[in-house]
C-alpha cells in the first residue's frame, strides 16, 4: 500500500525558525509534521511531538547568566 499525504496538506518551512514559531504554524493548521525546505529542496521533516520534546527540555534547564545577574 503506498500512502501520501497529499501537497495540500504539508506544511513548508524553512531550515531555521525558532521552535515557538514553528508551533505557531502548527496550531491553526492542525498538521503534526512540517517539511523543513531548502533552496525548494526538502531536506528533513520536523513533527510537533520533536518541538514539544525540545521546549521541555529547555524548560527544565536553569537559565543561562546575564551580566546582569551574573555567573551563579
Amino acid at each position: 500500500v503506498d500512502v501520501a499525504t497529499p501537497l495540500h496538506d504539508v506544511l513548508p518551512v524553512g531550515p531555521d525558525p525558532p521552535a515557538v514559531d514553528l508551533l505557531a504554524r502548527f496550531g491553526p493548521t492542525g498538521a503534526r509534521r512540517a517539511v523543513v525546505v531548502e533552496r525548494n529542496v526538502p531536506v528533513g521533516i520536523v513533527a510537533l511531538s520533536d518541538l514539544t520534546r525540545v521546549l521541555a527540555a529547555l524548560e527544565l534547564r536553569p537559565p543561562a547568566p546575564t551580566p546582569a545577574t551574573g555567573a551563579r
